[in-house]
C-alpha cells in the first residue's frame, strides 16, 4: 500500500497542499484593500446597488467584486480554505491539460516549478482581494479548458461538472487579463475547427461556438463599461497625462514593463526556466550560436536580477519606514529602463527567448503550443500599457505570464529536459523552491504584525 501511495500520480499535489498550509495559517486579512473593504462595506446598501456602482464608477468586474467583498466580511479560514482548494485545482488543472503522459515524476516537477511562483505577489493589495482578482481567474479559467478537452475527448460530463464549467468561464472572464487570453484560446480553437472540419463530438462543437460568442460578448462588455473609463481617469499610480498617450506610447509602457518583470521580478521562476532552456538546447544543438542565443535570456535576467537586489538593498536600507518589503508595487518605477539601449536590450532579450523556446523542441505540434504560450503570457502583460495603474498593479498581473513560464517548463521536461536534470539542477530546484516560499511565509507573517 505504501508503494501505491509513493508511486501515485496525485501524490505531488497532496505535498503541494501540505506545504501550503502553513503560508495559510499565517495569512491575514489584516492588510490593504482587506481592511480597506471590510470597513466601508459596499454590501451594506445591497448588492444590486453595490453592483450598478462598480459598473458605473469603477470596475467590469460584476462577479468578481461581490464575491471578494463578501468574502472580506466572513471569517477568513473560508478564504483559506477556498484558495488553497483553487491552487491545488489550478495545479490538477494543468496536468490535465498539458501533461502527455501523467505520472508521478512529471507531476513532481510541475508542482516544484508551481512553488517557484512568487505567491507574495498576491499580497500586494492584501491577500483576499488580489486572489479573487488575479489567481482565482487563473485558476477558474484553466479549469474550464480542462473542461473543454474532456468534452473533445467524448466523455460524458455529469451535470454538476457542466453547471461548474459555466461558473468557471463567468468568473474567469470577469477579469480583463483573463478573458483577453480566454477568447484568443477560443477563437484560434474555433477557426482549426472549422479550417481542419475534424470529426469531434456536436457537444464539443457547441460549446466551442457557444463559449466563443460569450467571451465576445463579454470583451465587449469589459471594454465598453462606463467604470473602466472612470477609474481610467482616477485611479492610483496614473501616468501623466495617459489620455494624451498615442496606441504606440502605450505600447512602450506595457513593453517596458513586461519587460521588468520577466528579467527581475519573476525572482528564480524565470532564470531557472532560461537555464532550464539553455540546457535543452545545449543537448539538442551543436552550433555555437544557437548555443549562444539560448544563454542570452539567462545572462540577461541574472545581470539585471543582480543589479535589482543590490538597489533593492540600499533602497530598503534608505527607507526602511516606508520600504516594507521587496513586494511593494511602486519599486517597480525604480526597475524601469531610464537609461539608453534599455529597450533595444529588451527587443534582445525576447527574440533569442522565443527562438531559444523554438529550437528547443522537436516537433512542429509542441513548437507552435510553446511558442503560443509564451506569447500569450507576453500579450497579457503587455495589454497593461493600456491603463494608466499598471504600476500599482504591477507585480500581480504578471500571475498569467508566469504560469505561461511555468506550462511551457513543462513541455521542455517532456521533450527531453528530464534526461538533463542532473543531481544538481535538481538539488538547486528544492533550493530555490524553499527560499521561495521562506519568502512568502515570512511576508505574510509579517503582516500579521502591522
Amino acid at each position: 500500500m505504501l508503494n501505491n501511495i509513493k508511486t501515485s500520480k496525485y501524490l505531488p499535489f497532496v505535498f503541494m497542499g501540505i506545504v501550503m498550509l502553513f503560508f495559510y495559517i499565517t495569512a491575514t486579512d489584516k492588510f490593504s484593500d482587506d481592511v480597506l473593504y471590510a470597513i466601508k462595506n459596499p454590501l451594506q446598501d445591497g448588492l444590486i446597488n453595490m453592483t450598478i456602482d462598480s459598473y458605473l464608477n469603477w470596475s467590469s468586474r460584476m462577479i468578481i467584486r461581490p464575491t471578494m467583498v463578501a468574502l472580506m466580511l466572513l471569517p477568513i479560514w473560508l478564504w483559506r480554505i477556498l484558495d488553497l482548494a483553487i491552487w491545488i485545482m489550478l495545479a490538477m488543472s494543468i496536468s490535465k491539460l498539458f501533461i502527455k503522459e501523467e505520472n508521478v515524476g512529471t507531476n513532481w516537477f510541475l508542482v516544484a516549478f508551481m512553488m517557484l511562483y512568487p505567491y507574495w505577489h498576491m499580497a500586494t493589495a492584501g491577500w483576499i482581494a488580489t486572489t479573487t482578482n488575479f489567481f482565482w481567474p487563473l485558476s477558474f479559467g484553466m479549469f474550464a479548458l480542462f473542461t473543454l478537452k474532456r468534452i473533445y475527448e467524448g466523455v460524458l460530463l455529469p451535470v454538476y461538472r457542466w453547471m461548474f464549467f459555466g461558473v468557471a468561464i463567468l468568473y474567469a472572464s470577469d477579469a480583463e487579463q483573463k478573458v483577453m487570453i480566454l477568447l484568443a484560446i477560443f477563437a484560434v480553437l474555433a477557426i482549426y475547427q472549422v479550417h481542419t472540419k475534424s470529426p469531434t463530438p456536436m457537444q464539443y462543437r457547441i460549446t466551442l461556438f457557444g463559449s466563443l460568442v460569450f467571451l465576445i460578448a463579454r470583451m465587449i462588455f469589459t471594454l465598453t463599461t462606463p467604470g473602466n473609463h472612470v477609474r481610467r481617469l482616477t485611479g492610483h499610480y496614473t501616468v501623466s497625462r495617459f489620455e494624451d498617450y498615442s496606441l504606440w506610447q502605450r505600447l512602450v509602457l506595457g513593453f517596458e514593463l513586461a519587460s521588468v518583470h520577466y528579467t527581475q521580478f519573476t525572482i528564480a521562476l524565470f532564470p531557472f526556466f532560461a537555464l532550464l532552456l539553455l540546457t535543452v538546447v545545449w543537448k539538442l544543438h551543436n552550433n555555437i550560436i544557437k548555443r549562444v542565443i539560448a544563454a542570452v535570456p539567462l545572462a540577461i535576467s541574472v545581470s539585471l536580477s543582480s543589479i535589482m537586489v543590490i538597489n533593492a538593498l540600499f533602497f530598503a536600507r534608505d527607507n526602511l519606514a516606508y520600504y516594507e518589503g521587496w513586494f511593494l508595487d511602486s519599486f517597480i518605477l525604480m526597475a524601469l529602463p531610464s537609461w539608453p539601449g534599455s529597450n533595444i536590450l529588451f527587443i534582445l532579450f525576447y527574440a533569442s527567448l522565443m527562438y531559444a523556446v523554438y529550437l528547443s523542441c522537436q516537433n512542429a505540434v509542441d513548437r507552435s503550443r510553446v511558442v503560443g504560450i509564451m506569447l500569450l503570457g507576453f500579450l497579457s502583460q503587455l495589454m497593461l500599457g493600456f491603463s494608466p495603474s499598471l504600476y500599482g498593479s504591477a507585480l500581480r498581473t504578471f500571475v498569467y505570464a508566469s504560469f505561461a513560464i511555468i506550462i511551457s517548463a513543462l513541455y521542455l521536461y517532456e521533450n527531453g529536459a528530464k534526461e538533463y536534470l542532473g543531481k544538481f539542477m535538481k538539488i538547486l530546484l528544492v533550493f530555490a523552491c524553499v527560499v521561495n516560499f521562506a519568502l512568502t511565509f515570512a511576508i505574510s507573517f509579517v503582516r500579521m504584525t502591522v
